[in-house]
């Protein structure tokens, strides 16, 4: 029923009254064969009254869980938070009026991509079930979870892995890439977050190295470890003037690049030739199904 849920409260509730006309309509027709005591009905017509009488039913029903779940979907009062609170943004075109919008501009790359977890419930699976992928969702801190909760209009959607939850800061905007059914008829869900692109980058900062397959980088992430302390260093060339190299401190080997996008919010915030500090976040990959080693940073200071 996820089409009907979709549908505007007005155009919900006409269908549910013209789902009863068909019973009103039959009724009418067969009144003057089965008697005032109803002893004349023939079997059949004793059928398809509860037929009809079920469709009724049916969008009636319906139609009431779909205004229950609006109402419960409008924002309620906040909790006060024990974690800081980044800033929320969004980028066009808007779906929900809670975003706020500066005029900023965002990397075409997302900064992360991640599946959400503990929306198995009955509540949030059904909520996942009125999304579509691209809609555009917000983050809010849950202090009861202690982790950062996902939402789209029509209510909450999961929780971000506290690893990823943890890197939402600065301005970014969410918006969901994949819905995946199993074969159990649950819904997972994947967002990616797009961090902002034109200056104004706050530190501390989490990115992904790119450029991790050339040369012998394979060789040199696999000799890495969460944690290893990281220099990031503008190295620009001709053809790469926002070139930004990662090097591992601990065993100066180069690791890769920052995104080019990003990269270019460093040059616009700290200045030609930057050199930044951060550390290894997470080493990704290395399995059968994803052999190529990644590796995930965070950016902590200006050197």
């Amino acid at each position: 029923m996820k089409w009907f849920y979709s549908l505007k409260k007005p155009l919900r509730i006409v269908i549910a009254v013209c789902a009863w006309l068909p019973l009103v309509v039959f009724a009418a027709a067969i009144s003057g064969t089965i008697g005032a005591d109803g002893e004349g009905m023939q079997p059949w017509q004793a059928v398809v009254t509860l037929l009809l009488l079920a469709v009724g039913v049916f969008f009636t029903v319906f139609s009431v869980i779909a205004s229950k779940r609006e109402k419960a979907a409008k924002p309620s009062k906040s909790h006060t938070p024990t974690h800081p609170q980044p800033i929320y943004t969004a980028a066009p075109p808007p779906v929900t009026a809670r975003v706020s919008r500066p005029a900023v501009r965002y990397n075409t790359a997302p900064a992360f991509v991640c599946k959400l977890i503990k929306n198995g419930n009955t509540e949030m699976q059904d909520n996942i079930e009125c999304c579509n992928e691209g809609d555009e969702v917000i983050a809010d801190y849950d202090p009861d979870a202690d982790l950062y909760v996902c939402s789209h209009d029509v209510g909450d959607i999961g929780y971000f892995p506290e690893k990823f939850g943890n890197q939402l800061t600065g301005q970014y905007y969410i918006k969901i890439t994949d819905i995946a059914e199993n074969e159990n008829g649950k819904y997972s869900v994947e967002v990616a977050v797009y961090m902002q692109a034109d200056g104004g980058v706050s530190l501390p900062a989490f990115t992904k190295v790119v450029g991790v397959s050339f040369d012998d980088r394979q060789a040199y992430i696999k000799e890495s470890r969460e944690g290893d302390p990281l220099i990031i260093k503008h190295t620009p060339t001709s053809e790469y003037p926002n070139a930004a190299a990662v090097v591992n401190a601990r065993t100066g080997q180069m690791l890769g690049h920052i995104n080019k996008d990003f990269a270019a919010s460093l040059l616009s915030s700290f200045g030609n030739g930057f050199t930044l500090e951060g550390v290894i976040k997470d080493i990704t990959g290395g399995t059968p199904d994803a052999p190529r080693l990644g590796c995930n940073i965070e950016i902590t200071r200006c050197k």
